[in-house]
Formats: C-alpha cells, structure tokens, sequence
C-alpha cells in the first residue's frame, strides 16, 4: 500500500469508527456487578447469542472490505476513502442495523431496543459524510465526523448495556489494520 493509501486509511479512524462501531469494555455498576452481567438478565441469551454472531460476521466483513482496499489501486485518497472504505462500510452498516433491529421482537428488551435503534442516527450521519466528502466539501464532513464519533461512543454504552460481549470489538480497527497490513 502506498503511503498515501495508508494516510488516507488512518485519517478515516474517526468518520468510520461510529460507522463501524457496536460494543465497547465492561463498566461496573454500585455493588461489583457488570452492567453487562445485569443486561443479560433483560436480554435473552438466545438473542444475545444471535446479535453477537451478527457482530462477528460484520467483523469478517470488515476485514473483507479492508484487504480488498489494500488490492486496489486508488487514484486519490479520497477515492480510497469513499469508494474503498467508506461505501462498502456503510452498506455493511446497514446490514448489520437491519440484522439487529430485526431481533427487538425476540429480544423484548428496553435496552436492546435503545441499542438497535442507535444505528439509525449513525447511517444518517454516514451517509452525509460520504455525500460531504464526495462534493469535497472537508469542513463539512469534519463537523459530521464529531457527530459520529459522538454517537458511536453512545452506540458502545447501549451495546454494553444490552449484554452484547462480541459486539465490542473495534470494527474500524479491524479495517484499518486489514487494509494497511
């Protein structure tokens, strides 16, 4: 990969990490007991099992669309980043939403339904950093890129508080390493 390919892949760490971003670490709550411990007793395990299998699957795919990029030959940074990551990254986004929105049947849940529903704001969001970025407009898409990074450390809470452990790994990450590895 091409030095510039490798800037462009690292300066996407903060636009892409609400883009593909669910879990985060465990905290505790007053009395030793994990937030995640008490989700689980909300959240049934076989919907805990089914949402953290999607999370795996999105993080193959992460990996996937990473690899793929590094094979590529972009002309521009910004093509790398729109055509290379971001736009496979978003539609990977929205599978994933779809996936676990379409558990909040099963899983019956305040707390997986606040999670589920946090992707929502996040493809809005994608979606006009992508539209930002594609018209060049940089000002724009850095104020989106705060606003992401916002709701995806807000995704990570949600994730946490609905008991989802495989859904706490750093999805962008495993992009970034995949495509400048």
């Amino acid at each position: 990969m091409t030095g510039l390919k490798a800037i462009a892949t690292a300066s996407l760490v903060l636009c892409l990490l609400a883009l593909a971003s669910c879990g985060g670490g465990e905290s505790t709550t007053g009395g030793g007991q994990s937030k995640t411990s008490v989700a689980l007793e909300s959240t049934p395990a076989a919907v805990v099992a089914k949402a953290n299998r999607n999370c795996e699957q999105m993080l193959r795919d992460v990996v996937q669309v990473g690899r793929e990029a590094q094979r590529t030959a972009y002309e521009t940074a910004q093509e790398l980043t729109t055509k290379g990551l971001a736009e496979p990254g978003m539609k990977l986004i929205k599978g994933l939403a779809r996936n676990q929105q379409a558990l909040q049947d099963e899983a019956d849940s305040s707390s997986f339904d606040t999670y589920a529903a946090s992707f929502d704001p996040i493809i809005v969001l994608g979606e006009q950093w992508l539209a930002a970025q594609r018209r060049l407009d940089f000002e724009r898409a850095g104020q989106l890129e705060e606003l992401l990074t916002d709701r995806g450390a807000e995704q990570r809470v949600l994730a946490q508080r609905a008991g989802l452990a495989k859904c706490s790994v750093d999805f962008l990450d495993a992009m970034v390493r995949s495509a400048t590895s």
